[in-house]
C-alpha cells in the first residue's frame, strides 16, 4: 500500500537522502562510456527559482525536478520538453523520484510533507508530516559495501559501511557539496557544487576525471540515469542540464 511505502521513506529519509537514488576497476570507462568525454547535451527551463532535486524515472524515459518555487515537473528526457507539472507542496521542494513501474512520483518539501502523486494525473494520492529535515545526500553503491556522503562541505567522503571507517575523501571542489551519487556500476560518483561544477570521480582512486561547467550558478543536485549514459543536473540558476555524449 502507498501508506507503506511512503512511512517506510521516513526511515529512508533520516539515513539516505539522495537525488535520486554500484564495484570499480582501473578503467576511465564503464560499459565502454568514456565519460571524459560528457559535455551539456540539453537545458531545460520552466522552474522560476532555483532546482533543488533532480532524477531519472525508472525507464529513464522522464526526469523529474523539484524547485524553490514550490513545483514539480517532469520532462520527457529525450525531448526535454516538460510533460507535466505538479502543484500542492507550500514551498521549496528538496527532494523528487519517479517510479514509473508502480506509477508514482514522491516528493518531500520544506512544508515538512512527504507527498506521493499520481504520476498520470498529477493528483496527491497520499501525504504524511514529518518534521525531519535532512542535509545534504548520500549515496550506497549498488553492493551497499561503499557510501558516498555529500555534507555540505567541499569535499565528498566515502565510508565503508560496515566499519563505519572513512577510506577515501574527494577533494577538488572550491565550495560546499551537496549532492553526489554512484554511477549504476559503482566505478564512478558524480558530485555537484556550489562552485558551479560538476565533477566526475574514480571511486576506487579517489580521482577527478572530469569536470562539466555550465550551469550559471551553483549546482544542487545531481543524478545518474540507470543505464549510466547521463547525468541530470539541477541548479540555482533556475535550470536543469542533461548530460552524456552526443
Amino acid at each position: 500500500m502507498r501508506v507503506v511505502k511512503i512511512l517506510s521513506l521516513i526511515a529512508v529519509f533520516a539515513t539516505l537522502f539522495s537525488s535520486c537514488g554500484n564495484s570499480t576497476d582501473d578503467s576511465e570507462k564503464s560499459n565502454k562510456i568514456d565519460y571524459t568525454k560528457f559535455k551539456c547535451l540539453k537545458t531545460l527551463e520552466g522552474h522560476s527559482s532555483p532546482v533543488f532535486s533532480v532524477a531519472y524515472s525508472t525507464n529513464d524515459s522522464c526526469i523529474v525536478s523539484g524547485s524553490d518555487d514550490g513545483v514539480i515537473k517532469v520532462w520527457d528526457a529525450k525531448t526535454g520538453e516538460c510533460i507535466r507539472t505538479i502543484e500542492g507542496h507550500l514551498n521549496t521542494i528538496t527532494y523528487v523520484s519517479y517510479d514509473q513501474s508502480e506509477g508514482y512520483i514522491t516528493s518531500r518539501g520544506n512544508d515538512y510533507y512527504i507527498r506521493t502523486w499520481d504520476a498520470n494525473t498529477g493528483e496527491c494520492t497520499e501525504s504524511i508530516f514529518s518534521s525531519y529535515i535532512p542535509m545534504g545526500t548520500m549515496s550506497y553503491s549498488p553492493d551497499k559495501k561503499y557510501v558516498a556522503h555529500a555534507n555540505g562541505k567541499s569535499t565528498i567522503e566515502i565510508m565503508e559501511v560496515n566499519t563505519k571507517e572513512s577510506v577515501e575523501i574527494l577533494e577538488g571542489h572550491s565550495d560546499d557539496v551537496y549532492s553526489a551519487d554512484y554511477s549504476p556500476d559503482g566505478k564512478y560518483i558524480v558530485s555537484g557544487s556550489l562552485d558551479g561544477t560538476i565533477k566526475i570521480w574514480n571511486a576506487k582512486k579517489g580521482k577527478c576525471i572530469h569536470t562539466l561547467e555550465g550551469h550559471s550558478d551553483g549546482v544542487n543536485s545531481v543524478c545518474w540515469s540507470n543505464d549510466g549514459k547521463y547525468i541530470v543536473s539541477g541548479s540555482w540558476d533556475k535550470t536543469i542540464k542533461i548530460w552524456g555524449i552526443e
